[in-house]
Formats: structure tokens, sequence, C-alpha cells
């Protein structure tokens, strides 16, 4: 039986290189009375496997090889059967199942069902569901519009009258782009939680007292009526008790205009810390960024309209790396205001691949998508994008508070010859050019 929860929706729980969603039933044996029930006659609705070779169908499950056995692997997210006759008739009340999964990688039931019946008729399975099973078997006159949309519905999508028909559409639907999947942390309901030890001395061979979620406790607490869990967690981090959280945002952003933030530690506002500048600023800033709804376009809007940014004496620093490509590519037009989707490979020079283990390349991305947003670039920790490097953009293997800003003759020799900034330089120049008897809007351009 499929299930959410379960790779690819189930029904098994085979996860190599990847979610499979699939099972392999080595063996089935039956025991009554401590007596092993032989079994024949197996059927099923579906049988395929991945890997391997050999019949995957049901009576594999019967032939005492543990190497072979029932699969349904390219039918994830739907419910199979298969369906085992017995030699003669039973008496026994109690009956045991084993079943073998016998893989070189973890590949059992995830989520199924068993079901015997008293029936002599011989038993075949069926690609029928057991919803449908239930309408089939009851009168046409206590079938309502529903129900028989529903048994019409499944006429159409498996009877061999129609299959003819049914190829087209169903080559249609192959073409048809397959979501991508992303992998989440999903936590534990609260009443079955993992229990979690302090560890002496940090060695995980000796827990001591059991710990519970909570917050620091220097801080304001948590909602008594607030679950102790990540969204808890986050509630308590915009909760306007919390004295930090918006102080050390705007003071961030503070440094980001003025180059120093009012705490100039901008990643520690602890005992080794640096005092504020200004605490009264701070205080007020930060209760202002609460007021206007945590908006950072306001609070930008705030401090750069503010008389203390436009008197301010000392020279401007330079954009950083992801600001100086997207400043290029908005004054030349060609910036491309898409938002979302998948990472782009803007253009840069094909040595960058080079040198790499395994090898490497750039595959520069074509239309509008060689125009986006900085935000957007393809980001690989052995193969960076040469520009953002140049001009200090990190590296992304751990989370920064400031970056380092230098000014170096590779910087200067990147805007002269860089492919990238020519191809809007070039933009820019023949957008100049058609502004004939318009020089006041090149000049302001």
């Amino acid at each position: 039986l499929p299930d959410e929860r379960l790779p690819k929706n189930g029904p098994g729980r085979a996860y190599y290189e990847g979610p499979k969603g699939d099972f392999f039933l080595s063996e089935i044996k039956l025991s009554a009375n401590g007596q092993p029930v032989k079994l024949q006659d197996g059927s099923h609705n579906y049988a395929k496997q991945w890997i391997g070779k050999g019949d995957p169908g049901a009576m594999a499950a019967l032939d005492g090889d543990l190497q072979t056995g029932w699969s349904v692997s390219g039918r994830e997210g739907k419910p199979s059967q298969a369906v085992w006759q017995l030699t003669k008739p039973l008496t026994a009340k109690t009956l045991k199942i084993r079943m073998d999964f016998s893989r070189h990688y973890s590949a059992s039931l995830g989520r199924f069902r068993i079901a015997v019946t008293t029936s002599g008729k011989l038993a075949k399975a069926k690609d029928v569901s057991a919803e449908i099973e239930m309408l089939l078997a009851q009168p046409n006159e206590a079938l309502n519009d529903d129900d028989q949309a529903m048994l019409r519905s499944w006429y159409l999508d498996h009877s061999k009258d129609v299959a003819a028909a049914r190829k087209p559409i169903e080559a249609m639907r192959r073409k048809f782009p397959k979501p991508s999947t992303t992998l989440v942390m999903q936590e534990r309901p609260q009443e079955h939680l993992r229990p979690t030890h302090r560890h002496h001395r940090g060695e995980f061979l000796s827990p001591r007292e059991v710990v519970r979620p909570e917050v620091l406790p220097f801080l304001p607490p948590l909602a008594k009526d607030q679950a102790r869990d990540r969204l808890g967690l986050a509630r308590w981090l915009v909760d306007p008790r919390n004295p930090l959280t918006a102080r050390v945002t705007v003071n961030r952003y503070w440094a980001e205009l003025f180059g120093e933030g009012i705490v100039p530690t901008l990643d520690d506002f602890g005992y080794t810390g640096t005092m504020p500048s200004d605490p009264a600023l701070l205080d007020w800033l930060a209760l202002e960024f609460i007021r206007q709804g945590w908006s950072r376009k306001k609070l930008l809007r705030l401090i750069v309209t503010s008389a203390t940014y436009r008197q301010q004496t000392s020279s401007n620093y330079r954009l950083s790396a992801e600001q100086i490509r997207d400043s290029l590519l908005q004054v030349s037009g060609l910036l491309h205001p898409k938002l979302g989707g998948p990472s782009v490979f803007p253009p840069q020079t094909k040595s960058i691949g080079e040198g790499i283990w395994g090898g490497g390349s750039w595959r520069t991305s074509t239309g509008p998508d060689r125009y986006r947003r900085s935000l957007y670039t393809h980001r690989k920790r052995s193969m960076p994008y040469a520009m953002h490097d140049t001009f200090d953009a990190p590296s992304h293997e751990a989370c920064i508070a400031r970056r380092d800003r230098s000014n170096t003759p590779l910087q200067a020799l990147m805007l002269l010859n860089n492919n990238s900034i020519l191809e809007s330089s070039r933009a820019l120049g023949n957008w100049a050019a058609q502004q004939k008897g318009n020089e006041e809007a090149v000049i302001h351009a």
C-alpha cells in the first residue's frame, strides 16, 4: 500500500542511491500450529525488479532462493497485490506469516495489508483497488452518480477495449516534466521525542542527565502554551519581547550602509563583544523595526533618508561582488527580473573547470538566464564564479556576519577584461548611441 511517509510514497522502504520506494520480497512462508504450510500458484497484478535477473513475480517468493523475489519497481506510489494459494484448506485458528527481504540494500515493505478468504474458489491477483471491488460487487441501482463516474473512469484507464485510444494520452503524460523533490527534516511528535542527554566532557559514551528543548534562561521564556519545537523557536525569535533579534538585524544593516555597526562586533552581542556606540539609537531603531512589521525595505528607507546618512563625510565603500554585477546589468538594460527557479550559469572563462578533481564544466546559460540576478548564480565550492571570488564573496562553507573588503589590481583587470562586463558595456554604449539629441538622458544614465 502507498504511504506519503515512505520514499516515493512507497509501498517499500528501498532507498539506494536515492529514494526508490519499491521492495524485494525474497520469500514468504506460512505456518499453522508450528507446522509449515505449503503455498502454491502465486499471482500478482504487477512485477518488475530494478536490479538483478530472473522472474520478479509472486512465484519467485516461493522458490526457496533468497536472491529472487517479488518486486514492483516502477510502480511507486500505487497499490500492488500478490495472491498465494494453499495446497489444502486449514482448520488452524492461528497462522504465522514470515516474510524475508534479502537484498544488499534495505528493501522491506513499509506499509502492507494481509487478507485471507474462506472461499473455495481460485483467487487471482487483479489490478483493481479495494474501493473499485466494493463498487463492482454492488447492484447498479445502489450506485450513485459519483460511484458510476468512478467506475467509468476506472474502465477507461484499464479496459482493453480502449487500449489503443489510451496510448497517445499516456505518451503525452510521460512527456510532462517531473517535479523535483527536496528532502526535509521532520520533527518527531512531542509525545514521542527521543531522549537527549548531556554528555560528560563531550563523551558520547558518558550520558548524564536528560535535557529538554528550552531557550536560554537569561532571555524571555517561551510562552507556557507554546510548543517546544522549531515553530515555537521561530515565534520566540520574532517575539517583540526578545531583546536580540531586532537589535542584531538593524545593527547589520547599519554596518552595511555605514561600513561599521553601532555594535562593531556584528556576530557577538555577548560579554566578549563591544558595547554599542549609541545604545539609545540602537534601541530606537530596533523598536521602529518591530513597529513597522519587521520590514527591511522600510528600515533601509528610514536610514538612507535620514540626515545622519546624508551628511556623512567618509568616502563610500565599494559594492559587494553580487551588487557590482547586478548594477552593471541594470544600467545596461540587460537584467532579467525573473524570480525563483533553478540556479543559472552566467558567462565566465572556460578554464575555470581546469584542475578540478574529477573534471568540471561551466554550462553557460542561454537566453535571459544569462542575465539573472547574482542571487541565482550556481555555487560550487571547487568551481566558484570567478567574479564573485575576485570581489571577496564568501565561499559559502560557513555563515559569516562580515565580509572581507579588499582592493587589488586583479579587480581592476576583471572590470577591464571580463566578458560579462564587456557585454554590459556594449549594451550601455549602444543605448547611449541611440539617444540622439537627448544628451541629458545619456549624462544621467
